[in-house]
């Protein structure tokens, strides 16, 4: 698969999620590459991890476009404020 098609493939996904599941709320997270205290407590933490493509990269702004015109909240923060927000909600 392509960057683009792989892309387009999480969008379509996405709005079938909605159009299905109609959420009361949904929201989006994105981990930084920086490093965390996570980092300090566990030397592997994201060791296996590959660096973000840069024809990924670029579309990161496309996308975080499309998802605040669908009124999608997004955090950017690590990816582990969504437990938090799971449990505020339900």
């Amino acid at each position: 698969f392509t960057i683009k098609l792989r892309y387009k493939i999480c969008v379509n996904i996405l709005v079938k999620f909605i159009t299905e599941h109609n959420p009361t709320h949904i929201a989006v997270t994105f981990d930084h590459a920086r490093k965390t205290f996570r980092n300090k407590l566990y030397e592997d933490y994201k060791g296996t991890r590959k660096t973000m493509a840069d024809e990924l990269r670029v579309q990161m702004p496309i996308l975080k476009q499309v998802l605040g015109a669908m009124n999608i909240k997004i955090f950017e923060k690590p990816i582990d404020i969504m437990p938090v927000c799971a449990k505020i909600h339900l």
